[in-house]
């Protein structure tokens, strides 16, 4: 037997399964090289990237 199920349920199982699809992670995959670049210029540093 098999239900339809409601699209905001298949989308917060989505979330809780694929933690990459949530907003705030696409949000960093986007944005980190850019946020790391102007980290360095405005505060003088460098940044050395560890793990993958």
């Amino acid at each position: 037997m098999f239900f339809k199920t409601d699209s905001v349920f298949e989308k917060k199982t989505a979330e809780r399964v694929l933690p990459g699809k949530r907003a705030p992670v696409q949000w960093g995959v986007t944005h980190e090289q850019v946020c790391i670049a102007e980290y360095c210029k405005v505060g003088g540093v460098a940044v050395r990237p560890t793990g993958k």
